[in-house]
């Protein structure tokens, strides 16, 4: 079985911070190397580049062009991969249990991988109610049902739109 993708190339870039994840760790990794000019010794350009390529590293990352083009190419892949979840709909169906005033309720939950920014969990989750309302059915039973399993795909892209970015 495939993972459903849902997290872009550009999508990662234009999310990070450079003060932030891998961008701040590899600007953090540059100045470390300036301190083995030593093991450069009969290679001396290979400073001076270093401090170069740096410099225009750094450079290239304050051009608000080039940040707002990957911001944008970001944001069209984040919209892909909504759409490609959204029409390709994988649901996992489980139940969550949860205790009221010392009362235990097991709850229909049902997921799916959907691409949502500034979140870890890259699924939405649907509660579907409580399981005794379904007059003594188990899960298992309820994921063979089609009127059930429709209910759960109608209630799942509705919420899937609910989240959609706007371009």
């Amino acid at each position: 079985m495939i993972k459903k993708r849902t997290r872009g190339v550009f999508t990662e870039l234009s999310e990070q911070n450079i003060a932030n994840g891998i961008m701040k760790s590899f600007l953090e990794f540059l100045p470390h190397i300036y301190g083995y000019t030593d093991s450069f010794k009969g290679e001396p350009n290979i400073s001076d580049d270093i401090q170069e390529l740096h410099m225009e590293y750094l450079h290239i990352l304050s051009d608000k062009q080039f940040r707002d083009t990957i911001n944008r190419l970001g944001d069209i892949e984040h919209k892909i991969l909504q759409y490609h979840c959204y029409t390709d709909l994988e649901l996992t169906y489980g139940l969550f249990t949860q205790e009221r005033n010392g009362e235990k309720s097991e709850y229909i939950i049902v997921r799916a991988p959907f691409p949502m920014r500034k979140q870890t969990r890259q699924e939405l989750r649907v509660y579907l109610g409580k399981l005794s309302d379904y007059q003594g059915k188990t899960l298992e039973d309820l994921q063979k049902d089609k009127k059930f399993i429709k209910v759960a795909v109608e209630k799942m892209k509705e919420a899937m739109r609910e989240q959609m970015d706007t371009l």
